[in-house]
């Protein structure tokens, strides 16, 4: 019989969890973020697409959903990227309530590249009050988001949110 491969030969191929739902219980490895960092390069000169760096992104961080889109208060139907997003929740976002997040008006005097989640800006009691959460948050399941700004004014500046659910732990402030 055989002796088993010594660890370091057997190849690495990243974090992987049966059940996505599941938010990793460590940071991502090296491998993990180097093959994360390529990705966006390649979507970026147009070698591969969008929806593939942010699936990898929410199964590296545990997300349930994401979208990449136009900051502020621009029409985010405009180049908008979704991920495992409902699509009966995309067109009511883009005709009302975009306009209706609480969280966006603080979020036009943050320099680029600000990281943040919904509850940095706006303390949960609040937010849990407002028709944005109740009446288009809350339906989907979804609670917690991190949120990244991109660099840019205007409708040139990108957002990139991933979303959890509300039985999934929150978005620390860590992440």
């Amino acid at each position: 019989m055989a002796a088993p491969a010594p660890a370091a030969a057997v190849p690495r191929r990243g974090r992987s969890r049966v059940d996505r739902r599941i938010p990793a219980s460590s940071p991502p490895g090296d491998d993990d973020i180097l093959r994360l960092v390529g990705q966006v390069y390649d979507a970026s000169i147009g070698g591969e697409a969008w929806e593939a760096v942010l699936t990898h992104l929410l199964e590296l961080l545990g997300g349930d959903s994401g979208a990449l889109f136009p900051a502020g208060y621009a029409a985010p139907a405009d180049g908008a990227i979704h991920v495992r997003c409902d699509p009966a929740f995309i067109a009511p976002y883009n005709d009302h309530y975009h306009r209706m997040s609480p969280v966006l008006p603080a979020t036009a005097r943050l320099p680029a590249g600000s990281v943040l989640t919904n509850h940095m800006l706006v303390p949960e009691a609040a937010y849990t009050r407002t028709e944005f959460y109740n009446d288009h948050i809350r339906p989907q399941g979804k609670y917690s988001n991190v949120s990244w700004f991109g660099s840019g004014d205007g409708v040139d500046r990108r957002l990139l949110c991933l979303w959890r659910q509300r039985w999934q732990p929150a978005w620390e402030p860590a992440a």
